[in-house]
């Protein structure tokens, strides 16, 4: 980008010294303008995942689904968020349902599960957050505050 704007820009100064006229001089100016917008467009639109944040693929996604969702313990995969911090890095937060009844040393257990399956076919995984959600009690007679 750099080196055909100051080719463009020698150019136009080359041929209004041989010429005299500064018409060539202002041309030059303009084109190496619409070089540099244009450039700087490519450029944003090719770095824009970069600024704002890039999730992983979509297969990537229903990989780390299949690594959660087919530990024993846990009910449902409630969501899945992913971002890329740098080229190879990759945080994961997975939002589980694990069933009932569970005490806390299966809990542990269960979430390490979870992240050992997820490291294991996604090699890019850097960071595993595993976030556990109660299951809603069904409401009925003396299940509700008064």
């Amino acid at each position: 980008m750099g080196t055909l704007a100051s080719v463009t820009g020698l150019l136009a100064l080359i041929v209004f010294g041989v010429t005299g006229d500064a018409r060539f001089d202002g041309l030059g100016a303009m084109i190496i303008g619409t070089f540099l917008g244009f450039f700087s467009l490519i450029l944003l639109v090719a770095i824009k995942d970069l600024l704002v944040g890039r999730g992983a693929a979509p297969e990537m996604e229903r990989q780390i689904y299949q690594a959660a969702a087919s530990v024993i313990g846990v009910k449902k995969v409630l969501s899945i968020r992913t971002l890329y911090m740098g080229p190879e890095k990759l945080l994961i937060h997975i939002d589980v349902q694990l069933q009932n009844g569970l005490i806390t040393q299966e809990i542990e257990k269960i979430i390490a599960t979870i992240k050992d399956n997820v490291k294991y076919w996604v090699k890019r995984a850097a960071e595993i957050k595993v976030e556990v959600h109660k299951t809603p009690q069904p409401s009925g007679p003396g299940n509700h505050l008064t």
